[in-house]
C-alpha cells in the first residue's frame, strides 16, 4: 500500500472529525458562530481572537501555517488541535490541484472500468507526497499517527534515519507496482508482467536489507509481509505458539520464488514445480513440528474447520470442541464411501442406512455443540452433511458376458 495514498485517506476522516469539534470549541465562544471563510483574511492579535464574538473563525485565518497554528493555539485550542486544523487547511489547498489533475477521469462512461493512464497516476502521486512532505516540514510530525509515527510504534528499535529509508523504499515500489497493474487498462496479465512483479518483491527484500540486521528485517516482515498475513489466516485455527509461527515463516521464506503468486496460468512445468515445491516444503514443516502438532496444522488448513472452530468460539466453547466435531466429520466421512459401494442394498435399505448416519452425525454433533450450536454448524462448517441428505442410487450391476 503506498503512504501517501493511505496518509490522503486517514486525513479526510481526521478532517471530518476535526470539523465537528470546531463547531463544538466555536459554539462556547459565541451563540452563533459563523461558517468558516474560505478567504485568508489578514489576522488580528491573539487577544483579540481571545475575546470570541462571531468574527473569531476569520480572524485566525492567516497564510502562513506556523502563525495560523500559534494563533490557534493562543485562542485556546489543543495543540494537537491547532495542528489538526492548521493541516486540514494545507489539504484544503492541495485537493484543489488533487481535483484539477483528476477531473479528467470524469471522462469515462459510468460503465467502463476506471483506469487512470500512468501519468495522471504519478502526478496524484507526487501531490500527495508533496502534501505530505509539507505538512511535515510546516507543522511537524502527527500525533495521531502519521506513516513514520505508525512505524516507529510497531518497531520502536529502529531509528528514524531507518524508517525513513524504509518509507522511502515502500513508496518506490510501490510506485513500481501500480505502474504495472495500471498498464492491465482492463486486460490480462501477461508473463512479462508477472516477472517485472516478482523481480520488484525481490529487489524491495534486498534493499530493506541494506538498511535492516537480519533480526530487524524479519520482525519487520512478520509484520508486514503479505507472506506472513497469509500464514496468520492459515494459524487462525491452529493456536500455534510464537516459535512455531517463527519457523513456519522461515521455512516459507526459503521457498518464497518457488511458491511465489503466479498472476498468470502456470505451464505444465511451471505446475510440476510448483507441486514439488509444495511437497518439499510440507516435508520440512513436518519434520520441524512433529507428527501431532504437523496433523493439528494440516486440520487447520481446512476450510470447514476453520469456520468450526470460529464457531465453537462464538458459542464460548473450548477450542477442543472443533477437534471433537471434526473427528465425526472425518469418521462419517470415512464410512460413506462404503455404504454408497454396498451393491447387496437395495435402494430402499441403502436410503434408510443413509437416514441413520445422518440421524447419528446430528446426535454426536449435537451432544458436543448443543441444539442452537448445530443448527449454526450447518451453516458454517457443516456442508458436509448435505451428501447424507442424498441416497445416492446403487451401482449397476454388471452384465454377463
Amino acid at each position: 500500500m503506498k503512504t501517501s495514498t493511505a496518509l490522503l485517506g486517514c486525513s479526510l476522516l481526521a478532517n471530518g472529525l476535526l470539523a465537528l469539534a470546531v463547531c463544538s470549541k466555536l459554539s462556547l465562544r459565541s451563540a452563533a458562530p459563523s461558517a468558516p471563510s474560505p478567504s485568508i483574511q489578514t489576522p488580528a492579535s491573539p487577544a483579540t481572537a481571545a475575546g470570541g464574538g462571531p468574527e473569531i473563525w476569520s480572524s485566525l485565518q492567516n497564510p502562513d501555517l506556523r502563525t495560523y497554528r500559534a494563533q490557534l493555539e493562543a485562542a485556546g485550542f489543543s495543540p494537537r488541535l491547532a495542528r489538526a486544523l492548521a493541516a486540514a487547511e494545507l489539504h484544503r489547498q492541495f485537493m484543489a490541484r488533487w481535483t484539477a489533475v483528476a477531473r479528467k477521469t470524469d471522462d469515462y462512461p459510468f460503465w467502463e472500468q476506471l483506469v487512470r493512464d500512468p501519468a495522471t497516476s504519478a502526478e496524484l502521486e507526487r501531490i500527495s507526497r508533496e502534501e505530505y512532505e509539507t505538512s511535515r516540514e510546516l507543522l511537524g510530525p502527527n500525533p495521531d499517527g502519521d506513516a513514520p509515527a505508525l512505524l516507529h510504534a510497531q518497531f520502536p528499535s529502529l531509528s528514524e534515519d531507518q524508517i525513513t529509508q524504509i518509507l522511502n523504499i515502500s513508496q518506490d515500489y510501490g510506485r513500481g507496482r501500480s505502474e504495472i497493474f495500471g498498464s492491465l487498462a482492463g486486460g490480462s496479465m501477461t508473463t512479462a508482467m508477472r516477472d517485472k512483479l516478482l523481480a520488484l518483491d525481490h529487489d524491495q527484500h534486498a534493499q530493506l536489507a541494506q538498511v535492516l540486521t537480519p533480526e530487524e528485517l524479519e520482525n519487520y516482515e512478520l509484520r508486514t509481509s503479505q507472506l506472513a498475513g497469509e500464514l496468520r489466516v492459515k494459524f487462525s485455527a491452529f493456536d500455534g505458539t510464537d516459535d512455531e509461527f517463527r519457523t513456519v515463516f522461515r521455512l516459507q521464506s526459503n521457498f518464497a520464488d518457488r511458491l511465489a503468486p503466479q498472476y498468470v496460468p502456470p505451464t505444465p512445468e511451471e505446475r510440476d514445480a510448483r507441486e514439488a515445491a509444495q511437497k518439499e516444503l510440507s516435508e520440512q514443516i513436518h519434520a520441524a513440528l512433529g507428527d501431532e502438532r504437523f496433523a493439528q496444522y494440516q486440520r487447520s488448513q481446512d476450510f470447514n474447520y476453520q469456520q468450526t472452530y470460529r464457531l465453537v468460539g462464538r458459542l464460548d466453547l473450548p477450542h477442543s470442541a472443533a477437534d471433537d466435531v471434526w473427528a465425526v466429520q472425518q469418521d462419517i466421512q470415512q464410512r460413506f464411501p462404503a455404504l454408497r459401494a454396498n451393491r447387496t442394498l437395495t435402494p430402499e435399505a441403502r436410503a434408510q442406512q443413509l437416514a441413520a448416519m445422518a440421524d447419528e452425525a446430528k446426535t454426536r454433533i449435537t451432544s458436543i455443540l448443543g441444539e442452537r450450536g448445530f443448527e449454526a454448524y450447518k451453516q458454517y462448517g457443516g456442508n458436509w452433511m448435505q451428501m447424507l441428505q442424498r441416497a445416492p442410487a446403487a451401482p449397476p450391476a454388471r452384465t454377463a458376458r
